[in-house]
Parts: C-alpha cells; sequence; structure tokens
C-alpha cells in the first residue's frame, strides 16, 4: 500500500497571519511549518528566525523554521547562534532551510549587506553552508573551535538542514554535504528539471548531516470542496500564469501528490495556498489534510 509523503505548509502570506493559523494548522495534523525570508515584500517576514520562536512557542507538536534564511546576508556563526538557542528552547522541533537567494531590489540587497560585497562564486555559497554547519557541530571548518564561540554549548544542534534549490548543482551541494535536500517547484516549475534534481540528489547523497536522504517540494495550489469550486477559486494571476498547481477537491489535490511523490520519490511536500483569504486558505489547508489523512 503506498502512503502519502509527509504534508507540510510552506508560509508566502503575512506575519501576522502566519501566527493566527499557526496553531490550526498543527491541530489540522501538518508536520511542519516553513518560515520564508523576503525582505522586499512587505506581506512576509525580513525575520524568519525570530518568526519561528514566536510560532513554536504557541504550538506543542509541530516542527517549524525558515525556509529559507537567505544566507549571503547573514553571518554563519550567528545563525548557528540562533538555531542553537531556539534547539534549546524548544528541543527536537526546529528546522533549517538555507537557501542561496539574493533580494531583486538592489537598493534592499545593499542596506542588507551594508557594504559588503556580496557573494559572487557559486562555490562561496557551499562555503559559507560548510562554516554555519561546523557552527553548529555538525561537520567541516569554520575557523574557530564551535564549542567555544557557538552558543549555547549544552548539545550539538540536532536541527534538520535543508539545502533550499531549483536545479541540479543546488542538489548536489545538499548531497555533497549530506544534508536534505527541498526543491521549489514555485519557482522552477520545470518537473524533468526537478526529476534530475532529485535523481542526482539521490545519487550523490553522502550520510554526514542526515543519515538518510530526504527530499521535499514545494507545490503551490488550492484544495476545496469540488474541482469546480478550486479552480474557479483560484486568483485570476495564477489561472493566468498556469504553472503546474495542485488544485481540485481533497480527493484530486491527493491523488496528484501522490503521483508525483511515485513519479520522483518525494518524501514531503510543503504546500503554499493560493487562496485569497486567511479564511478560505484555512478551509484548503483543512480539507486537504483531511483527504490526506484518510486511508488510500
Amino acid at each position: 500500500m503506498q502512503m502519502l509523503p509527509t504534508l507540510s505548509v510552506l508560509q508566502l502570506w503575512p506575519a501576522l497571519e502566519t501566527i493566527r493559523m499557526a496553531q490550526q494548522l498543527e491541530a489540522y495534523g501538518y508536520h511542519r511549518l516553513w518560515l520564508s525570508e523576503h525582505h522586499d515584500q512587505a506581506a512576509f517576514s525580513g525575520s524568519p528566525l525570530i518568526l519561528t520562536a514566536i510560532i513554536a512557542g504557541i504550538t506543542q507538536r509541530m516542527r517549524i523554521g525558515p525556509a529559507g534564511v537567505l544566507l549571503p546576508y547573514h553571518s554563519p556563526l550567528k545563525v548557528a547562534e540562533d538555531v542553537r538557542m531556539l534547539e534549546l528552547a524548544f528541543p527536537g522541533r526546529i528546522d533549517l532551510g538555507i537557501a542561496r537567494a539574493t533580494e531583486r531590489d538592489p537598493g534592499i540587497a545593499e542596506a542588507l549587506l551594508d557594504g559588503r560585497l556580496p557573494e559572487s562564486a557559486a562555490d562561496g555559497h557551499a562555503e559559507r553552508v560548510r562554516k554555519l554547519l561546523f557552527f553548529l557541530g555538525r561537520e567541516g571548518d569554520g575557523g574557530a573551535d564551535p564549542a567555544r564561540v557557538a552558543v549555547p554549548r549544552e548539545a550539538v544542534s540536532r536541527a534538520e538542514v535543508w539545502i533550499l534549490g531549483t536545479s541540479e548543482a543546488s542538489a548536489q551541494t545538499a548531497a555533497r554535504l549530506g544534508a536534505s535536500f527541498a526543491f521549489s517547484r514555485i519557482i522552477n516549475p520545470s518537473d524533468p528539471a526537478m526529476g534530475e534534481a532529485i535523481a542526482a540528489y539521490r545519487r550523490f547523497f553522502t550520510a554526514a548531516v542526515q543519515r538518510q536522504p530526504q527530499v521535499c517540494v514545494a507545490v503551490a495550489g488550492l484544495c476545496s470542496e469540488t474541482d469546480a469550486v478550486a479552480e474557479a477559486s483560484l486568483p485570476d494571476w495564477a489561472r493566468e500564469r498556469r504553472a503546474p498547481l495542485v488544485v481540485g477537491s481533497g480527493v484530486t489535490c491527493r491523488r496528484q501528490l501522490r503521483d508525483l511523490a511515485e513519479r520522483y520519490g518525494i518524501d514531503e511536500f510543503a504546500f503554499v495556498d493560493l487562496s485569497s483569504t486567511e479564511k478560505d486558505r484555512l478551509t484548503s489547508y483543512r480539507i486537504l489534510a483531511d483527504a490526506c489523512a484518510r486511508p488510500p
């Protein structure tokens, strides 16, 4: 009997709305809430690690974490210290997604860098990730003793570390570091590219940060009582874009997710709901969770 992959949520709506929705999403049974970092859109949060602490404090079981920290703008040591502090307060519930992406607005990017030179070489990202893993106490060489500089020192980090990406190159970085890999089907809607990236990740994976390879795919869509209602509820911009979406009744969305998982070897989906209002988003997430919780 084919089991459905783990079902999680990716936040792409205002931070205050996320705080209001978090307890309900946990009650629906979602495994993880991924929190995005965006600085050029007022609707999102530029402080996902702070939001992680807030959400973890008002929930009980659901795993929480940024997806992802835009590492070009952050000190690997400071990110590691923040994650270790969160783990101390919420053991077993904190995860870390790491992204190489940068802001599109040059003015915002310059302000975030505060005079520092932007990352230019592709291999610069992998080196910064290695430093971050070192300060988490996982591997690599960060240039200082993690037991001396990384606070708190109580324990080595056990956070799940995910490398976010949209290409085979990102997948190979995750594989060689031995981290988990998350592919965004929202940014790169090409299923062949997704398949190649996942295949490369599994082929080159070396157990290090994680013992086993893990693949998560971020998908966008909308779930409703019927296929017709779901299609009619899509925002105009989503309907016009016609990128691959998971849209329909609970049964239809479940089938679409199961088919993707079986075809590409996906362990987890991070679902971005495209409903226009907070109320409709919660309804969509409830219907999807209920459908995916039923026996096949």
